[in-house]
């Protein structure tokens, strides 16, 4: 097919622009950091580099390697796994450390999700629309309790009263002091007034009772008191009204008759005293003709004159302490309680309720919510997050959604990953990649990503071998209606041949290998090296393969995949962002350190986008065989320009410690 091995070439040919664009980088980066070493005249050790540059071929006519997909004659007998083979499968080597991505220190069972040290917004805005439910259950609650709380509290009705207040002036020689509105509503308020209120009001109410309906405001600056009284009838609320406000006027001009009266008896006690004093005087004038008596009694006859000019102004004075200028009405309505009000309250404590929950909720979850958050706790880059398929929701059901909607945003993260494998099987010097994909616990969907990986693998061109490891609860091989057996176990039991266990998947350079029939013993002969030799049988009864993807079981509840760890060139780790906990997370990293494991990077599964996030990412591709272009080119390119970019980026951050 001409048409097959363009597109393959034409993949291979952007792989190894692409890595050549790495090495160009990198190069440069070495010669920037050696020249800035021997300008400060310190030297440090060489850094071993992957590969010497003379032992690379050179780049110019350089032609695609093709691959060989056609199925050499196999061999009758039966491959024994167990018996020691003539070659032994390389150790993986390690990547240097400018290759390898910078791992972070190992964070601890109790690490959380890092938080920004700044006030983000956004970020709390996230959390809070991340958890709405919690939102909408707080707001429906409190709204519940609003509407109930108005239907069934008692109606209360208030009617008010304004009362203009006047300054009084009690004495005509003195000026009239100005008014204290703060000192007038204390005097509403007081028992006295009250006291006057409940005689008027009459029933035999209380001045403390007349107290607890009464509210006083000021509006503005005015000089206007509005006495507000709520009862539970309109008409007791407007009686009780104008009793308050009749009751505060008559107080007042009590108390300006009061001292009113006060004055004029001082007035006339003084008028009194000087009387008598001038009839004195006026009886030692006749008899001694003295002219200091005359002069004292001129000076009291006329203060006699004064006072008896000020007792008759104070009949004319204005006693008046205001009027009411708003008399209180009848109301048709209750003020309480007030539905729409109620209403804006519940939903108001409802969202603010809402909201600080769902913030302690995020504060206390320890689920992987994020590519960041799962990035910091395994240490290494996040190299695929992939969305959640409403197809998933029923786990019985296997479906291969690259298959059935290519152009599926999961299937675009699957594409994705796939260039990550691509980019780095192209800088290793193996003819081959043995991966596993692993997850920490079961039901993670680390079948679904073997099953759906191997299928874009293939259709890249890449002849791809897929292994069910899982020995336990096996499922791989019902993606592509495959029977059980015979398989890996009938293998290792030396029951059938690897050439009739390995069979096509029904897609082009895509291969299965299935569990088979599993004996109890068969688990513990998958060690690391019947793992080599397998990859060397594969090859055997296959022909040249580029992956073979290996689904073992979930890596802490058993100890199968850590006794084949070793063997394996890299390794995935899968977490699902729905159940998966930062601690089993870190559980499982150690698990592989100590292994001293490969670990290529981590893919976050079933990851719930907030607003059609993947969409504004570009998502949405047209059909891969659709007019303009190759599909699959157009993906390839897209993905691999972004993973030169963050490896640039980390080159340069390398370099520069």
């Amino acid at each position: 097919m001409p048409d097959e091995d363009e597109r393959k070439n034409s993949v291979d040919e952007q792989v190894d622009e692409q890595k050549d664009s790495v090495e160009e980088q990198r190069n440069s980066g070495d010669d920037q950091s050696n020249s800035a070493e021997n300008g400060s005249g310190s030297v440090q050790p060489a850094q071993p580099a992957q590969r010497s540059q003379a032992a690379q071929p050179s780049q110019q006519g350089k032609r695609p390697r093709t691959r060989r997909r056609t199925r050499p004659p196999a061999k009758d007998a039966v491959i024994d796994l167990s018996r020691e083979a003539p070659e032994e499968r390389e150790p993986v080597p390690r990547r240097s450390p400018r290759t390898q991505a910078t791992v972070s220190p190992a964070p601890t069972a109790a690490a959380s999700v890092t938080e920004p040290t700044y006030l983000d917004l956004g970020h709390y805005l996230e959390i809070i629309w991340r958890r709405r439910k919690w939102v909408l259950v707080a707001v429906g609650v409190m709204v519940v309790l609003a509407v109930g709380y108005s239907l069934l509290a008692p109606p209360t009705y208030t009617s008010t009263s304004k009362v203009l207040v006047r300054p009084i002036n009690v004495d005509p020689v003195a000026d009239p002091e100005p008014v204290d509105l703060e000192t007038q509503r204390e005097l509403v308020l007081s028992t006295a007034v009250a006291g006057l209120a409940g005689e008027a009001i009459g029933s035999g109410v209380t001045a403390p009772e007349v107290l607890k309906h009464v509210s006083v405001d000021i509006p503005g600056e005015t000089q206007v008191l509005t006495i507000t009284y709520a009862a539970g009838d309109p008409r007791e609320a407007q009686e009780g009204s104008r009793a308050v406000a009749k009751a505060y006027l008559d107080y007042r001009r009590r108390q300006a008759e009061a001292a009113t009266t006060e004055i004029q008896e001082r007035i006339e006690r003084r008028m009194e005293e000087l009387q008598l004093q001038h009839e004195d005087l006026t009886t030692e004038i006749r008899q001694s003709s003295d002219p200091t008596a005359t002069a004292e009694r001129i000076g009291v006859r006329t203060e006699l004159l004064t006072l008896r000019s000020r007792l008759v102004a104070l009949t004319t004075v204005n006693r008046d302490p205001g009027d009411v200028i708003g008399a209180a009405p009848l109301p048709t309505s209750a003020a309480s309680p007030n539905l729409l009000l109620n209403l804006a309250v519940g939903l108001f404590l409802g969202l603010l309720g809402g909201s600080v929950l769902a913030l302690v909720r995020a504060r206390m979850d320890r689920h992987v919510r994020g590519d960041a958050n799962l990035e910091h706790t395994l240490g290494v880059p996040t190299l695929a997050v992939i969305p959640q398929v409403a197809l998933w929701q029923d786990e019985e059901e296997d479906v291969l959604i690259s298959k059935r909607e290519p152009q599926a945003p999961a299937v675009e993260a699957y594409r994705t990953l796939r260039t990550h494998l691509m980019l780095s099987a192209a800088e290793s010097d193996r003819d081959s990649e043995m991966i596993m994909i692993t997850s920490p616990l079961p039901g993670e969907g680390k079948t679904v990503t073997v099953a759906n990986l191997g299928v874009v693998l293939a259709q890249s061109g890449r002849p791809t071998i897929l292994v069910s490891a899982d020995l336990r609860r096996p499922r791989l091989h019902r993606f592509f209606d495959l029977p059980e057996a015979p398989g890996l176990g009938d293998v290792l039991a030396k029951r059938a041949r690897l050439r009739d266990a390995i069979r096509p998947s029904g897609v082009e350079n895509l291969w299965v290998l299935t569990s088979g029939d599993v004996d109890p013993s068969h688990i513990e002969m998958l060690q690391p090296v019947v793992m080599r030799r397998l990859a060397k049988a594969c090859q055997a009864a296959v022909g040249h393969f580029d992956f073979i993807l290996i689904d073992p079981p979930p890596l802490l509840p058993v100890a199968d995949t850590l006794g084949m760890v070793p063997a394996m060139d890299e390794i995935l780790l899968l977490v699902d962002a729905q159940k998966t906990e930062e601690g089993a997370v870190l559980r499982s990293r150690q698990l592989l350190e100590q292994l001293d494991a490969n670990i290529l990077g981590g893919v976050l599964n079933r990851y719930e986008p907030d607003g059609g996030r993947y969409e504004s990412y570009g998502y949405g591709y047209e059909s891969l065989s659709g007019a303009g272009g190759n599909g699959v080119d157009r993906g390839v390119r897209s993905a691999a320009t972004q993973l030169i970019e963050r490896v640039r980026a980390r080159g340069s951050g390398t370099d520069s410690e």
